[in-house]
Parts: structure tokens; C-alpha cells; sequence
């Protein structure tokens, strides 16, 4: 009824998430959220918009925070949702949901809540109605405020650790889409020289840029593995990674290769 009256074409689409999440064995709400941007993506380019849209709010980014901090994240990623990530924007980011409610209630704009926000049987729900309202009751009453600027904060250092992580790897790493024995994806290769010059802190994220750039994912322990491989691995050792991803260290260098097919 709301797009009927501002003239705005409506789609809906129905997908099965349940056979989705058992075949990639992922959670149901991981598996709704990849399929509901595949579905986004799919009508951004049947329709040639430069941009999707979505909800998300100031009160989802602390929901977030603890989301990602319970499940262990990176500085990366407890730095939260960005206001705009590729071609998705997120324009009410910075609104609560309370001045959202009061807007439409203002506006006599009709609204609904999805049932499913109210089930304990998904961890941001647990999150919203059980763990941020202990906090603010017990411990702070202005939790929310306060993790929105630590994520600020956190961003802003991410920004500049992202900068100078990007400009050390191009000083020190070597990508060679022909080399390796038959390797699936070529080879990339770390110049130990000028690599060991960098803090641990860059090393540990050239390390996850190097796996990212060879398609594979690197879990902490395997990023404190290769740092070990650098520190204390004699010449021709090595480890493997996730995705058939082999990281061996010679003379001079550490060699990211596939030279076997995953």
C-alpha cells in the first residue's frame, strides 16, 4: 500500500533459506542475509541502479558490535557497518531506532515489526532484548553511545592501519599468476628483507592480505602460524591453509602457492 501511493514498483521474492543453509552448513540467519543481497545485487543490475538501499540503523551497529565481539572479529570488523560498502548504502545508519518510530508515528506513516525479531532463538535477538538491557540496567546507561564511539574510534584507527598495511604490501609482496607447479591461482611471494622491517601489527595484516589475494580464508591461528613460520622456521618448512592455500619459507622469501588443486 505504501508503494502504491508514492508510485513506487514493488518486488517480492520468496527463497528457500532452510535448503540454502543445510547444503553450505551455515547458520539460518547467515545464509538469509547472503541470499537476501544475491536477490538485492540481482535487481540493482536488472533494473541499472547505481545503489541498494537498506535499514539499518544506529541501534543495529551496537547490536553488531557485540555480535561480532562474542563471535571473535577483528579490529576490521568490531569497527562496524560503513555508511556505504560497494553499492550498498546505509543512509539511517546514524539514526536510532526510537527518533525512526517517532517520525512515523509523527507522519501518521504506518509500520510493522517482523515477529521474528521477538524470538530468543537467534543470538541478535538474545543480543537486543536480553544483553543490552542488562547493560544499561546493571552497568552503563549509555552503553549504545559509548560503543558508537569506540567503533568510531576504532574505525578511524583501521582506516590507518588499512593505509599503511596496503602500502608495506606492495612494497614486499610479488604476484606471479604464472608461477608454481601447475598451481591453481599462481603464486605470491613475500620478500623477508623488507618484510621484517614492518611492526608485528602490519605483518599480521599483510599475512590475511596474502591469504585473501590467494582466495583463502585465514583463521587467527593460522595467522599466528605463519608469523611463527617467519620468526623460527627453518628454510623448506611449511604450513598449510584453508582452500589447499600452502605457505612455505625459503632463503629469502615466503612463498604462497596451490600446487595442488583444493
Amino acid at each position: 500500500e505504501r508503494c502504491k501511493s508514492l508510485k513506487v514498483p514493488l518486488i517480492v521474492e520468496s527463497i528457500d533459506v532452510l535448503s540454502f543453509a543445510e547444503k553450505e552448513k551455515r547458520s539460518i540467519e547467515e545464509s538469509a542475509r547472503m541470499l537476501r543481497y544475491r536477490v538485492f545485487h540481482k535487481l540493482r543490475d536488472l533494473h541499472s541502479a547505481q545503489v541498494i538501499a537498506v535499514g539499518h540503523n544506529a541501534d543495529d551497529q551496537v547490536e553488531e558490535f557485540f555480535l561480532r565481539a562474542i563471535r571473535g572479529s577483528s579490529r576490521k570488523s568490531l569497527s562496524g557497518m560503513e555508511l556505504q560498502h560497494g553499492t550498498v548504502i546505509r543512509p539511517l545508519l546514524h539514526i536510532h531506532k526510537q527518533e525512526l518510530i517517532e517520525y512515523l508515528e509523527k507522519n501518521t506513516i504506518p509500520w510493522c515489526l517482523d515477529s521474528s525479531n521477538l524470538e530468543r532463538t537467534y543470538l541478535r535477538n538474545r543480543v537486543r532484548l536480553d544483553l543490552l538491557p542488562l547493560l544499561k540496567k546493571d552497568f552503563n546507561a549509555s552503553i549504545g553511545k559509548t560503543i558508537l564511539q569506540n567503533m568510531d574510534i576504532l574505525r578511524e584507527d583501521e582506516r590507518y592501519l588499512e593505509a599503511n598495511t596496503v602500502e608495506a604490501y606492495q612494497k614486499c609482496t610479488i604476484f606471479d599468476i604464472e608461477s608454481g607447479e601447475g598451481a591453481k591461482g599462481g603464486q605470491l611471494n613475500i620478500r623477508s628483507e623488507l618484510f621484517v622491517q614492518y611492526h608485528p601489527a602490519i605483518q599480521r595484516r599483510i599475512f590475511e592480505k596474502c591469504c585473501w589475494k590467494m582466495k583463502s580464508k585465514a583463521s587467527y591461528e593460522q595467522i599466528c602460524s605463519l608469523m611463527e613460520l617467519l620468526d623460527t622456521g627453518i628454510t623448506g618448512s611449511e604450513i598449510h591453509l584453508s582452500a589447499g592455500l600452502r605457505a612455505e619459507k625459503n632463503a629469502g622469501n615466503i612463498i604462497f602457492s596451490r600446487p595442488l588443486a583444493p
